[in-house]
């Protein structure tokens, strides 16, 4: 194994203790939820675990086999899950019916799991939303259930990165929500120098927030897509430019939207107006993200393509 031995250890015992605990919770007779919750800790563990050992297993095994022109068994044995050294080699007994069941058996588990949290968020959802409609109206039980209906909607229909996702969701519920309720967003940031106590500290402290927390959603998500990497075609770069071109053009035409509606002040048109500019603002979010991994990706590319060469 070419992974640091230390390392793996210290991991598989860490999960090795949680499922310890995981026994006796059973023994104990302990909440549902609380053994799942302490599974799922101890699945966390030993996925880390294996990520490091196929990290290893692919900056040695497979970066030798590419040098050596022999590369199939490796491909094959990451894609299937079929070991490229045979069981007899490694002083195992052959097994054929047990070959890949790992791998098949690892997608099951997560999509058992995303449907058991989906199911619990759309109940919950329910609930909630059912008790503050009977108490404090439907337009406020519809709000507050929303993020728990869309988070449950993703878990039992999204595949991968469902907890991306929902995070970018839960951002989109709340950035609308601060936006009509308290007419805020992130950008209020830039007026931070200017900012005086007649206009509210807590607002502005607010506005940090929204920009820290939009911060922590595109870091997130450049390390999620972290293994995407773009080849850098002509196509590509016409792509990907021409994202780029639309994105500053967008914002400076809504820029000057906004300008001529401060000019033309109408009352009766006010709503429709600021509606159509945070709308802009949500889309032009969502394509920066979508520009920054894919910038991201081109560059791994051009490194990539220059390591090669070199």
């Amino acid at each position: 194994m070419q992974a640091d031995h230390e390392t793996i250890a210290r991991l598989v015992k860490t999960a090795r203790g949680q499922l310890d605990g995981v026994l006796r919770m059973v023994d104990e007779d302990r909440y549902c939820m609380d053994v799942a919750n302490q599974l799922l800790a101890a699945q966390a563990v030993l996925r880390k675990a294996t990520r490091e050992i196929i990290r290893a297993h692919m900056a040695a095994c497979v970066t030798d086999a590419v040098a050596a022109k022999d590369a199939g068994a490796q491909i094959d044995e990451l894609v299937k899950g079929e070991s490229a050294q045979p069981e007899a080699a490694r002083g195992e007994v052959p097994d054929k019916e047990s070959a890949g069941a790992y791998t098949a058996a690892a997608p099951a588990a997560r999509r058992e799991t995303r449907q058991i949290v989906g199911t619990i968020l759309l109940c919950f959802g329910a609930l909630i939303g059912i008790l503050i409609m009977l108490f404090a109206g439907t337009l406020a039980g519809f709000i507050l259930a929303l993020p728990l209906f869309v988070c449950g909607t993703i878990c039992l229909t999204v595949r991968q990165r469902t907890g991306l996702w929902c995070a970018w969701a839960m951002y989109l519920m709340v950035e609308l929500y601060l936006r009509y309720a308290t007419g805020l967003s992130w950008t209020t940031i830039f007026f931070t120098f200017r900012w005086t106590a007649e206009m509210n500290y807590m607002r502005l402290a607010i506005a940090w927030g929204q920009a820290l927390y939009l911060l922590v959603m595109l870091l997130c998500t450049l390390r999620s897509y972290r293994m995407l990497i773009l080849s850098g075609s002509r196509k590509q770069l016409e792509w990907l430019g021409g994202g780029w071109l639309v994105f500053f053009v967008v914002g400076w035409a809504q820029s000057a939207w906004m300008r001529w509606i401060a000019a033309n002040y109408t009352y009766a048109l006010e709503p429709m107006y600021y509606a159509a500019h945070h709308v802009l603002d949500l889309i032009r979010t969502g394509l920066f993200a979508v520009l920054l991994v894919l910038t991201a990706a081109l560059w791994r590319g051009w490194r990539q393509s220059r390591s090669k060469t070199k």
